[in-house]
């Protein structure tokens, strides 16, 4: 039976797994390695790789061979469990709700451009679910699907993080290492997944409109103000 690998395990370390980060001083950190290289583990070691907001840190150029260096651990028919920010998400928060990410609320940038509190903290790339998904299929990865939450992982870290705005801006995406991504149409797709389709496009929908109104309201609100000072 393979290993199970926490790449990037930070302040979150994994029970029943081995954790990977470049800090040595990182609690529970069981091997200390900079992940942008390669792993030290032997080809095809591991049943399943856990990377919890670690890709993102990366320039956009290393990536795909990160991805495939997380394939290479991979036995065939592994799993890999990758959650990122969603900057679709982030970007339709941003536009409905601006105040979340300015003063005293900004350190919420954090989830476009990262805490920013050591060397490690930035972010460098973002990514959305179709881009992510193609650069997994290039890596040799397959099978790939997008859930709320993993249920491998007991621990409350950043593949959860619904607050404070209502609703998850984690990608969190579940790939299997050596299977054939094909795309399914729309009509093969189960009902809950049509159904999540049409609540994600109502709700970009009603962003969008909220928005409208809320410039028109502010709009008027502007108007009211300055024709009462004339």
């Amino acid at each position: 039976m393979g290993i199970r690998v926490n790449l990037g395990s930070g302040t979150v370390p994994l029970e029943g797994f081995v954790n990977v980060d470049a800090l040595a001083d990182a609690p529970g950190v069981d091997v200390v390695a900079d992940i942008s290289g390669r792993l030290p583990f032997d080809d095809e070691a591991a049943d399943l790789v856990y990377a919890s907001h670690v890709l993102e840190h990366f320039p956009t150029e290393e990536v795909p061979g990160l991805l495939r260096e997380w394939r290479r651990i991979l036995r065939p028919g592994g799993q890999l469990l990758v959650a990122v920010p969603d900057l679709d998400v982030i970007a339709a928060m941003l536009v409905e709700r601006g105040g979340w990410f300015t003063p005293p609320h900004n350190p919420w940038l954090g989830a476009i451009y990262g805490g920013q509190k050591d060397e490690y903290d930035f972010h460098k790339t973002g990514f959305n679910a179709p881009w992510l998904t193609a650069l997994l299929s290039d890596a040799g990865f397959g099978e790939v699907h997008r859930v709320d939450r993993f249920r491998e992982i007991n621990a409350a870290d950043t593949s959860w993080s619904p607050l404070p705005f209502g609703v998850n801006v984690s990608l969190n995406l579940r790939a299997v290492a050596g299977a054939v991504q094909q795309p399914a149409p729309y009509h093969s797709r189960t009902f809950p997944e049509r159904l999540l389709d049409a609540i994600d496009f109502a709700l970009m929908a009603g962003m969008i409109v909220s928005t409208r109104l809320r410039s028109r309201i502010m709009a008027r609100r502007r108007a009211s103000i300055e024709a009462s000072l004339d």
